[in-house]
């Protein structure tokens, strides 16, 4: 766990003993899921007020730490998020929070993919941005959107298997320490690129119980920075064009004052 005295960032054992410390010129620490060996910890540095789109201070820059708090990466970016395998996404721009373009970076500071995006997913050494990017990923059923998806299955208490043949992949782990369904015991996130209508690149996080049922989903957009609520029954979307917000949400059973089946 992490944790700050006398204005300098810490990480701390279960226990609460200081086992390393951020530079002293460290501002903010991006909290990861799980602190594997090899995890390289965002970093922000410097910096004035709090940034209001961001996580860390304005004007910071951003870099990467390891787990003794050893600098990996010079802070260089505006914002930078966590490594998945080799890749992370970062930021670039002016100090306004509206002016930020985002790519991907490798372990060595390296572009990959040139900061020319609002947001990019990554999953599988696959790159997910907004109007571009890679084909979608196929599912069994090749749906247009993950509209369709709802409206020819029954999510909820469906097996992890069955899932992952509707979707077409085994997808990857969850985001722990997140708001999770009740009892759920283990979360998959699977990237799909849905119909453009609602939202472009989407993730779906599924929770599954210990004899892996499902317990719920949620959507995720951004990378995962934007997080929908967690659904607990079958739905389908009342109109495809506005998302997955509770509010656009019909349970299965009020179909009937909902809308027809969507159609390509």
């Amino acid at each position: 766990m992490f944790g700050k005295k006398d204005g300098r960032e810490l990480l701390l054992n279960s226990r609460g003993h200081v086992i390393a410390q951020f530079p002293a010129e460290c501002s903010s620490v991006e909290i990861p899921d799980k602190l594997a060996a090899d995890v390289w910890i965002p970093c922000g540095f410097g910096g004035t007020e709090p940034r209001k789109s961001y996580r860390g201070m304005r004007g910071s820059k951003w870099g990467y730490c390891d787990k003794s708090g050893k600098i990996c990466i010079q802070p260089q970016f505006s914002y930078c998020g966590p490594f998945v395998g080799n890749f992370a996404p970062a930021w670039v721009g002016s100090d306004s929070d509206n002016n930020q373009l985002c790519g991907a970076i490798d372990r060595a500071g390296r572009w990959v993919l040139p900061p020319r995006y609002q947001w990019v997913g990554i999953a599988d050494n696959r790159f997910i941005v907004p109007g571009s990017g890679p084909e979608p990923l196929k599912t069994a059923e090749t749906p247009k959107s993950f509209d369709k998806l709802l409206y020819a299955n029954n999510f909820i208490d469906m097996s992890k298997n069955e899932v992952d043949k509707k979707l077409g992949n085994s997808g990857r782990p969850g985001f722990r320490g997140q708001v999770q369904p009740a009892i759920c015991t283990k979360t998959v996130v699977y990237d799909i690129i849905t119909d453009p209508r609602c939202g472009g690149g989407v993730s779906f996080e599924f929770g599954y119980d210990k004899d892996e049922k499902c317990l719920g989903w949620r959507a995720l957009q951004n990378g995962g920075w934007n997080q929908y609520q967690w659904i607990t029954e079958d739905v389908v979307l009342r109109d495809p064009r506005h998302g997955f917000d509770v509010g656009n949400l019909i349970p299965k059973s009020d179909l009937h004052a909902g809308r027809k089946q969507p159609t390509d």
